[in-house]
């Protein structure tokens, strides 16, 4: 029997890899913000902004990049593991819910923004000041003025911790955080393996079938939740062009400098590349995340 406890009721909330790896726990999400300093590629494995939409990516994770990382993490030394074809199908996340009116990049200027990973190299560039704060904190965070903005997650997630109430505005865009997965669930590899081949293959296809379920309960909810957010009174309204095309940009020269002596994201990253090229090829992607021609390379 498998028995779910909320994040820190166990460990520190977002220190779940390194829980699997100690023994804490056996299964969850392993979140890889804990070893982004011993294993960079946990930064886009989680999400990579500006590119493939939540199929493709639940694809390329489960035929690719699963693999990738599960090498890199065993080379590492830790006793975790993600079960190709486990992650799951979420909606994209919103881009931002803010205090304050975005219309151009300048708009950023001086800004507070809570952003977690390398999704918010833009916004730096921009003239914004980057920090990380626990989904429990944001709320009186920005109610305090502490923040201005902050990344977050879905529709639902958001609605229920009422960020809704102390934002006025709701930005939707798929280009910071197209899609969520990799490690959610992830196993403690030698409790898996020690698990007879009957149980291995049960927990895999339920693992396997929620990641679909869940997507699917998530994308369902967005419409109407996105409502109660306007009924409330907050302005919910797709991103300007202008900053979606100028983050995309931006997100994509920066990506390529930081993953340049990092030989694990590197592989990681032109994977992704790779992959988004095959796919805009054959299946055709979005406008926002057509590939560049050079990508060809990898």
């Amino acid at each position: 029997m498998l028995q779910l406890h909320p994040g820190g009721a166990i460990v520190p909330a977002y220190q779940e890899f390194l829980g699997q790896h100690e023994g804490a726990l056996d299964w969850g999400s392993g979140n890889f913000g804990a070893v982004m300093g011993t294993i960079p590629l946990g930064a886009i494995y989680h999400q990579n902004a500006a590119r493939l939409p939540p199929y493709a990516y639940h694809v390329f994770l489960w035929k690719e990049g699963a693999a990738i990382a599960n090498k890199w993490i065993a080379a590492k030394g830790f006793d975790v593991m993600e079960i190709p074809g486990t992650s799951p199908v979420n909606p994209p996340e919103i881009f931002l819910q803010s205090t304050k009116e975005l219309n151009t990049p300048a708009d950023f200027k001086g800004m507070k923004i809570r952003t977690f990973g390398y999704g918010g190299l833009p916004f730096e560039q921009w003239g914004a000041a980057l920090t990380m704060l626990p989904a429990a904190e944001l709320y009186e965070a920005t109610q305090r003025g502490v923040l201005d903005a902050f990344e977050m997650s879905n529709f639902k997630t958001n609605y229920d911790f009422g960020y809704h109430e102390v934002t006025k505005y709701i930005y939707i865009s798929p280009i910071r955080a197209p899609s969520e997965g990799g490690m959610h669930p992830a196993v403690k590899t030698s409790s898996f393996m020690a698990l007879p081949d009957d149980l291995k293959l049960l927990f895999t296809t339920v693992a396997r079938a929620e990641a679909v379920n869940f997507g699917i309960e998530m994308t369902m909810q967005e419409g109407p939740i996105a409502e109660k957010m306007r009924e409330y009174g907050c302005v919910v309204q797709k991103l300007p062009m202008e900053i979606v095309e100028a983050y995309a940009a931006l997100y994509d020269d920066a990506m390529t400098g930081v993953a340049a002596d990092k030989p694990d994201m590197k592989e990681m990253l032109e994977a992704q590349r790779a992959w988004a090229v095959k796919w805009n090829d054959t299946e055709g992607l979005p406008s926002w995340s057509a590939t560049p021609e050079e990508w060809r390379q990898y």
